[in-house]
């Protein structure tokens, strides 16, 4: 794999001092730094020289990576700059911080500052084709606005990254970029990209330097308290019933070595405090999958992360403890977690639709994982997980990898077997079971064109418990092809993207047909950060028995037409399956939101969806959301936030069978104060309740509870 060619390999120089971050750039110690500046804009322009300057500086200490930027600007009062909570700080001014410790090209970590000194941060997964923001490590960093731009100062302390124990000189992969909001989010950088080019480590800047490192201090001891109470209705219906709620736990962190940590954790508040986004879930045979949240599941996240999704750690819900060993052995990664939990919660797949059962069962789940970079152009990689509970286990194991055979070429596969048995009530279609699965992805990568195929086979026997897999039983090939422009980064419209797609999938057990559908899509990128979607597609889709033929239309527009203010909305509309009756319908879905950023410390965010499925008898339901989301910052530690959601869903009885044809309306609202240190430490309090009921005149309160939730790192 190619890298830019510099003139020669810059170093980055050695401090014994200890630099103070407050987002000055003026110790003396920045005076024997290495200095960088970022020559290319690479989008939208095309590595053509950047029309702002940008300064960069740096400098490591035998535990931290010290980093300066002096961001240059014309105009000054143009600067995107809000207090926001971490990781949302993205249609700000930026800059960004690249690394890749190993210099293996294959993972590497992302950091992101705006001029306040808000952060953001990720992990890229070269293997998997992911960049995973979940990820929250623990590091420092301040900004301010100056007469001339901004400047940035920020602190990676060494026990926060894995990379190679060596008192020799490391090379690192490194890339320095700015992110600048204006007509167009202009990219500036260090690197220049080539495009159709699909990997992005393999062309960053490699730098010498950082012997002799340390990881710093190796034990990190974490207790949480959580108090509250809970006030909900009693089971015979008379009156109302209080309940004490608490919690007492901890999590100790350890650092082995420089690249290998064992983290363990004991009676953990795994709650999660912000209300996920509302989604509708109505009318789908295979669920909605939920993003992860929880600091323990997000340690080293992307070492379990494979083509097909083989472990998602949302079906952990109420865990009792838990224990986790990840990050690199010589040329090897390795991942282990064990936890237990207090409940079972899975997904019986199916070709056609899953089964989701939740048991108040002890469960334990378990998944090793072994990765190896294979010469220059690949990865290999080996997964085991297994999930037990009384009368029920499930294990699988898999193999997967990726091959680069060219720049331009990339192949993903992966392998897995699984053996289940599966007692629980109501009784599986069959206790014991067994079956593969096999994925493989090709993408041919062009500056202007692109092409690719994937084929996805899953035996009817195939269950992977512990990962987000809810259909089998069936094998589906897709082929696409696109075609690419771009602009000169001054116009009206600056990128344009066309591709065509079809897929066909059948049963794997004798081959009944499931669907054939044929897609067309258009995007478009272009002034004021607008983005323009539209697709439309053609399917013949078989579900128990009968066919079913149809179309579909799919639009999406985002757009900043003035500071501060983020409009978008979708709508689809076409021919739709009744899953529940087994009848064709025509369903319309449109979903508007607004994000409005009022001065530097207040966010509002408005969202709203409504979905209809009307059927030849009359319409069968329609389901509306309401979310408001509000924000007052009061700096870069503490904020105060107002969650409100709605859910109104009607019915029409007379089309539904038996039972299933009711009404649901409810309210939840949540209130928070939270201050935080860094994703370790913190203090918050708050209030939530929930209210429910058929119509909006017969909701009744359903429960409310006052929480406090404190942790707090020690580094020993």
């Amino acid at each position: 794999m190619s890298q830019p060619v510099f003139a020669e390999r810059p170093q980055v120089p050695h401090t014994d001092e200890t630099i103070t971050v407050d987002g000055h750039l003026d110790e003396s110690v920045w005076d024997r730094a290495l200095v960088m500046e970022l020559p290319y804009e690479t989008r939208p322009g095309e590595n053509i020289s950047a029309p702002v300057r940008t300064e960069a500086l740096l400098i490591y200490s035998d535990t931290h990576l010290y980093v300066g930027f002096r961001a240059y600007d014309p105009a000054p009062e143009r600067i995107r700059a809000y207090y926001r909570a971490r990781d949302d700080i993205f249609g700000n001014d930026l800059v960004s911080l690249t690394l890749d410790p190993y210099d293996g090209q294959r993972r590497g970590y992302q950091f992101f500052v705006n001029p306040l000194g808000v952060q953001s941060d990720l992990f890229i997964n070269e293997l998997a084709g992911t960049e995973d923001s979940s990820f929250e490590f623990i590091w420092e960093s301040a900004g301010r606005l100056t007469d001339y731009g901004y400047e940035v100062e920020i602190a990676i302390p060494f026990s926060s990254l894995r990379f190679p124990a060596s008192e020799d000189i490391m090379t690192w992969g490194l890339d320095l970029v700015r992110f600048y909001p204006r007509d167009y989010s202009r990219r500036f950088a260090l690197s220049p990209l080539e495009r159709g080019q699909d990997c992005y480590l393999c062309q960053v800047q490699r730098v010498d330097g950082f012997a002799g490192v340390k990881a710093g201090r190796s034990l990190e001891f974490t207790p949480e308290v959580s108090l509250g109470q809970r006030e909900f209705p009693r089971a015979d219906g008379e009156g109302r019933e209080t309940e004490r709620d608490s919690n007492l736990g901890a999590t100790v962190q350890w650092a082995l070595t420089p690249s290998l940590t064992l983290t363990g954790t004991v009676n953990p508040d795994f709650s999660q405090v912000a209300a996920d986004p509302l989604e509708l879930d109505i009318n789908q045979p295979f669920g909605v999958q939920r993003q992860e949240r929880r600091p323990f599941f997000q340690e080293s996240a992307d070492l379990f992360q494979t083509p097909m999704e083989s472990v998602q750690t949302r079906n952990l819900v109420e865990p009792s403890d838990g224990i986790k060993l990840a990050g690199q052995l010589g040329a090897q990664a390795v991942g282990f977690f064990h936890v237990r939990d207090r409940q079972l919660n899975l997904i019986r797949p199916g070709p056609e639709s899953a089964e989701f059962l939740r048991k108040d069962l002890p469960s334990e789940s378990t998944a090793l994982r072994l990765r190896r970079d294979v010469m220059e152009n690949a990865g290999l990689g080996m997964l085991l997980t297994h999930r037990s509970a009384e009368d029920y286990e499930n294990s699988v194991l898999s193999v997967d990898g990726l091959l680069r055979p060219s720049r331009y070429d990339t192949v993903r596969y992966q392998w897995s077997r699984s053996e289940t048995r599966d007692r629980l009530e109501p009784q599986s279609a069959s206790p014991r079971e067994e079956g593969d699965a096999r994925f493989v992805r090709y993408q041919h990568e062009r500056r202007n064109w692109y092409l690719g195929g994937s084929h996805d086979h899953r035996e009817p026997g195939f269950r992977a418990d512990l990962g987000f897999m809810p259909q089998s039983g069936f094998e589906q090939n897709t082929a696409w092809a696109g075609s690419r422009w771009y602009g000169s980064g001054d116009a009206l419209l600056d990128e344009a993207d066309f591709r065509l797609e079809h897929r066909r999938s059948d049963t794997s057990a004798d081959g009944q047909p499931l669907l054939r559908q044929d897609e067309a899509q258009l995007s478009l990128r272009g002034r004021w950060q607008s983005r323009l979607t539209l697709s439309a597609w053609q399917y013949e889709q078989w579900h128990a028995g009968e066919r079913f033929d149809g179309s579909r239309r799919f639009g999406r527009v985002q757009v900043e037409p003035v500071r501060g203010l983020q409009l978008s909305a979708e709508a689809e509309s076409g021919d739709q399956i009744d899953f529940v009756g087994l009848r064709s319908g025509e369903s319309t879905r449109f979903a508007p939101s607004l994000t409005a950023d009022i001065g530097r410390h207040l966010e509002v965010d408005l969202r709203y969806q409504r979905e209809s499925l009307d059927l030849s008898a009359g319409r069968l339901f329609t389901a509306t959301t309401k979310e408001l989301r509000a924000a007052w910052f009061l700096g870069l530690r503490s904020h105060v936030r107002l969650i409100s959601q709605l859910v109104d869903i009607e019915r029409n009885s007379d089309l539904y069978p038996d039972g299933q044809g009711r009404d649901q309306y409810s309210w939840a609202n949540q209130a928070t104060f939270t201050w935080r240190l860094d994703p370790r430490t913190e203090f918050i309090a708050g209030y939530s309740d929930l209210r429910g009921g058929e119509s909006r005149n017969e909701m009744e309160l359903e429960g409310r509870r006052l929480f406090i939730k404190m942790s707090y790192a020690w580094q020993i």
